[in-house]
């Protein structure tokens, strides 16, 4: 509340289950939250890691959207490309996935948007071409190579809005080719139109499965 955290003990159960209370909801309230505990040797761990810098955050009901964005139609107003992008493989497009595999037959990148019902969303390359291992399209053909490539949303308004949420899927592996783990993937926001940035999510980490987050 009003940017501190309210402490709540939680009481045990059976079974070793644990059950803890908070009041004062209501619709549209964003609750975020961590868990604590200590063991009898005085060892403290969190969930999820580093909190409370890192916590858990969910939307109580519903609230109103203020954007939203299935890339279906078009990419009304998403630009891909900044002066500083290096990349020489790999750019941002927004098409009908193509599913790529590794050597090992395992998926890379999904060949299904997210969207129920979608077809189109922004992939890191998509092209096409058989490995011969594998009879699968290869994962290295159309991967990132070189430097970074630049997805830019529109400019938003929000002057009026006291609080806001952004929510995201994203599918991100980089665990292959010959330098696995160094391409990292980069959320930035910015409230003065670009000329500084603030990162709400840097990772190597892979997650070749749709995953949301919110922020």
């Amino acid at each position: 509340i009003n940017g501190h955290f309210r402490v709540r003990k939680m009481s045990s159960g059976i079974g070793g289950t644990y059950t803890g209370y908070i009041d004062g909801l209501y619709d549209g309230m964003l609750v975020e939250y961590y868990m604590l505990a200590v063991n009898s040797e005085g060892i403290v761990q969190t969930y999820p890691n580093n909190a409370p810098e890192n916590t858990i955050l969910f939307i109580l009901g519903d609230l109103p959207d203020f954007y939203v964005n299935s890339f279906e139609s078009d990419a009304d107003g998403w630009v891909i490309g900044d002066v500083n992008d290096q990349a020489t493989a790999g750019i941002w497009e927004r098409v009908e996935p193509l599913a790529t595999y590794n050597d090992q037959g395992i998926p890379v990148q999904t060949g299904d948007d997210y969207t129920e019902g979608g077809t189109y969303c922004f992939v890191t390359g998509n092209a096409y071409q058989v490995d011969e291992t594998t009879g699968l399209n290869g994962a290295f053909v159309d991967d990132v190579d070189s430097g970074e490539t630049t997805l830019f949303s529109p400019v938003f308004d929000m002057s009026a809005l006291d609080e806001v949420v952004l929510t995201y899927w994203r599918w991100y592996t980089n665990n292959v080719g010959d330098n696995p783990g160094n391409d990292l993937w980069k959320v930035e926001i910015s409230n003065n139109g670009g000329t500084s940035w603030s990162s709400l999510e840097v990772t190597n980490q892979t997650d070749n499965f749709w995953q949301n987050f919110q922020f």
